[in-house]
């Protein structure tokens, strides 16, 4: 549990000041967010939108479901 906590936070934040960097047109940094989800059916819409939101070229926004019992899946 420590370690989903530890990837929660520090993925905004890192994630978040790249954004704002204003970074030359050649410079593209490759920013991967991964999003733990064990039974998030009530907030993960809103989670995926909001790192969407992240004005980065070359993001990857991944989604690790790791057995949920809800309608996180789907």
């Amino acid at each position: 549990m420590s370690a989903r906590l530890i990837v929660i936070a520090s993925s905004p934040s890192s994630t978040a000041c790249a954004s704002r960097i204003a970074w030359p047109r050649w410079v593209q940094p490759r920013v991967a967010v991964l999003i733990p989800a064990y039974n998030e059916e009530t907030v993960i819409v809103r989670t995926i939108r909001s790192s969407a939101q992240l004005r980065l070229h070359n993001l990857h926004i991944i989604v690790i479901d790791d057995g949920s019992l809800d309608r996180t899946g789907k």
